[in-house]
């Protein structure tokens, strides 16, 4: 069984601009959340609340790792419910059209095993889903 999710795609904008998108609150909250919190610093705190399924709000939290502007975001992650942590990397390279963007997001081994696919799914689909509102704001 994976252990990760790794999603690839390609945005019509430059580094630059698709970083802010990834690291400025005001951009952050056009496609992810307004709750959101990112301190854009090695060291930074990263929290995100979210509703569950059953209307409970979640806080999902994690510090920035690695920070190097407009190529790497590295952040601690993991959900209140949780008693692992994992990781999430995004890595922005440029291309001659544009920009193309990894998320990978690592460390379900530390899940325990019968939680593991479960939470892959859901996160996946989550990350899925955020890119393709992220590419429909830019």
């Amino acid at each position: 069984m994976k252990n990760s999710i790794e999603i690839t795609d390609n945005f019509s904008v430059n580094q630059e601009i698709l970083w802010v998108y990834l690291t400025d609150k005001s951009k952050i909250g056009l496609w992810w959340d307004d709750r959101i919190e990112l301190q854009p610093w090695v060291g930074g705190d990263f929290i995100e609340p979210w509703e569950n399924d059953a209307g409970q709000t979640i806080m999902t939290q994690g510090k920035v790792l690695a920070i190097v502007p407009p190529k790497r975001l590295l952040l601690s992650w993991t959900d209140e419910n949780w008693d692992f942590e994992t990781i999430v990397e995004f890595n922005l390279v440029a291309t001659s059209n544009g920009t193309t963007l990894s998320v990978v997001h690592s460390g379900f081994e530390n899940a325990p095993k019968d939680r593991q696919k479960p939470i892959l799914d859901d996160l996946e689909s989550g990350w899925k889903y955020l890119l393709n509102k992220l590419k429909e704001q830019i």
